[in-house]
């Protein structure tokens, strides 16, 4: 027999009301990431669970993607519905889903790049095995990728 999930499982669909917040709560933020990787965002707003749970939203300054956590470090994705831009109320609640927190960051930042690694691949590229320079943001919060002294030629 399959386990039921309860609310505030991985995958589970709640629906939440977003609301203006007084004042940014960059600590859910700072909790999952390194505090300089957090530069790279900006709080947008609050959002109010039926659950109860609030989720702050920051949005990335480069990749665009938005984290929705909770202040337990818990992620959350929105649930996009195609027919809500021909009907849009912007008090009606949205669906949010619950994923996995290392899920969610790699969405936002795409692929981590670790500064030993990349230049690895820098070197393997510039070799000419591949022609496809490594890409990513790094835990420094930088695009990834070939810089002009590292360009092949």
């Amino acid at each position: 027999m399959a386990k039921r999930k309860k609310k505030g499982d991985i995958g589970t669909v709640v629906k939440g009301v977003s609301e203006c917040g007084e004042e940014p709560d960059w600590g859910p933020l700072e909790n999952v990431l390194p505090w300089h990787a957090c530069n790279g965002f900006m709080w947008m707003y609050e959002v109010e669970l039926e659950t109860g749970t609030r989720l702050q939203v920051y949005k990335h300054g480069t990749t665009r993607g938005n984290l929705h956590l909770s202040a337990k470090g818990e992620a959350y994705s929105y649930v996009w519905d195609p027919d809500e831009e021909r009907e849009f109320d912007p008090d009606a609640p949205r669906e949010y889903r619950r994923v996995e927190l290392h899920r969610m960051i790699a969405a936002v930042l795409g692929t981590p790049v670790y500064p030993a690694v990349q230049a690895d691949e820098i070197h393997y590229y510039a070799n000419g095995r591949s022609n496809v320079p490594a890409t990513g943001i790094s835990i420094d919060g930088e695009i990834g990728g070939f810089d002009e002294v590292d360009q092949p030629t």
